[in-house]
């Protein structure tokens, strides 16, 4: 789909009323798409009002340099930005009947480290606030009371107007919490496993904010980990356990170890993201594990006192070539993943197989055990039945969208009662996009058709599940 800041789209976000989506291209900046609710087609608003960011086609915005994440307020009156080389977020009002984006008046409409922009120098016309050295992931809670931003050892806590939007923070340290190093430096609260933020992400119950980090600097070397902070509803303020249970990682120290999380030093870009059941109770971790052709998905409960524990045996990691773990299919480089708002399927994207790869998950515990069987003609790519559960593979049939004719293939659960699911051309369980990388995944919540980002281009409605 030909369109402007829509090259290598690494991050997705939907409004709660399915009716845009909006696409980050760091470096240009923020599409905005309409979406049709019936058929999933995209398509982006015309003119100037179709992006925000650098890019002279696009309405300019103020602190966009880098822009490196986006978030939604949950009533989608507000769209939340955050950009490494301003060390800054940006705030946007939502038009809710075009889903047009107009950042907040003044100095609200962004807050920033008092530094200034990273290139000039110059102190940017915002807010000024501190924890927000390249800030690279955040989160709106799904109160809509709290913005939390993860940066380099550091995580922000700020208050958000829900009428305007607009972001403010407090002068106390537990405004924000930062590696035992960095809270030397600054009026931080100190908290265990902070090192460069992947991902933040709120629990839909709104008691628990969780961090990925990679790198994480450790005495016992480069770590892979995920900070657990318990927040407080009340006042937003984050707190972490003082043991081991604050943080799960790969090489454990401050941490509780866990399998799968293993990753490749080696590889130049984000190597963990995070995905929470609806009902709050299920964890995953994808890792880009050591080398390029593997990659793994961790399985962890959450129980009642917040705290994570990694499912036994293989049913606590899925991967390719990862010791330990379940063996899967088709997530080779695993860069995000999703769960259906039902709780029954988990999407992910993998970098290097070019692939949307799709799991079913029990709804009754946290294992991915629920079996598919195919539904397809004979001779079909999907002739035949199969058991598929988290041991044996995940469910995808790749076909190449270049010179090949996709077919139209049905996927019907076992269990009692549950959906048909009706993956349309041009894909099938996964597309394959030659010659592209696919970075993001989101599920509608509404009609349930998954969105899937590329390298260099979006998937129009790629995969609808038929209810």
């Amino acid at each position: 789909m030909p369109g402007n800041a829509l090259f290598n789209v690494s991050s997705l976000v939907m409004s709660a009323d399915g009716r845009n989506v909006y696409a980050l291209a760091p470096k240009y900046g923020v599409a905005v798409l309409r979406r049709d609710p019936g058929s999933g087609t995209l398509s982006q608003l015309k003119g100037m009002a179709g992006c925000v960011g650098t890019q002279p086609s696009c309405a300019v915005a103020t602190a966009m340099d880098d822009p490196e994440a986006i978030a939604l307020s949950p009533e989608g009156r507000n769209l939340y930005v955050v950009s490494t080389s301003s060390d800054s977020v940006a705030a946007f009002a939502r038009d809710p009947s075009t889903g047009a984006l107009r950042q907040l008046a003044g100095a609200q409409g962004c807050v920033a480290e008092p530094s200034g922009d990273e290139e000039t120098g110059t102190p940017l016309a915002c807010v000024q606030v501190r924890a927000l050295q390249q800030p690279s992931a955040l989160a709106v809670s799904p109160d809509g009371r709290n913005v939390y931003v993860g940066g380099y050892e550091e995580v922000a806590v700020f208050a958000r107007d829900p009428a305007s939007g607009a972001l403010s923070q407090d002068g106390k340290p537990s405004a924000c919490l930062s590696s035992p190093v960095l809270s030397d430096l600054i009026p931080c609260t100190p908290a265990n496993a902070l090192g460069e933020s992947t991902q933040v992400t709120v629990s839909p119950s709104g008691d628990s904010v969780l961090v990925s980090a990679y790198p994480v600097v450790t005495e016992a070397g480069i770590d892979n980990a995920v900070a657990l902070l318990q927040r407080n509803p009340n006042s937003g303020e984050l707190t972490q356990a003082a043991d081991a249970a604050g943080c799960v990682s790969d090489l454990g120290g401050a941490c509780v170890k866990a399998r799968g999380l293993k990753t490749d030093t080696t590889l130049p870009f984000d190597s963990n993201n995070l995905a929470i059941s609806p009902d709050s109770r299920s964890v995953y971790l994808t890792t880009i594990a050591s080398g390029a052709a593997s990659g793994t998905i961790s399985v962890f409960t959450r129980s009642t006192t917040r705290r994570l524990t990694q499912l036994a045996g293989t049913f606590g990691c899925a991967g390719v070539r990862a010791d330990g773990c379940a063996p899967a299919r088709a997530i080779q480089g695993v860069s995000s993943a999703a769960v259906s708002p039902d709780g029954r399927n988990l999407y992910a994207t993998s970098y290097w197989d070019d692939a949307v790869a799709v799991f079913s998950r029990a709804t009754t515990s946290t294992e991915l055990t629920a079996s598919l069987t195919p539904v397809g003609r004979s001779g079909s790519p999907l002739s035949g039945t199969a058991r598929l559960t988290l041991s044996a593979a995940t469910l995808c049939w790749k076909v190449a969208l270049g010179g090949v004719r996709p077919t139209t293939a049905s996927l019907r659960r076992r269990t009692s009662g549950g959906p048909l699911l009706t993956f349309r051309p041009p894909t099938q369980g996964c597309a394959e996009l030659p010659r592209t990388l696919a970075n993001a995944v989101l599920v509608s919540p509404a009609s349930y058709v998954v969105e899937a980002a590329a390298g260099k281009s979006m998937l129009r409605g790629p995969l609808r599940v038929a209810r």
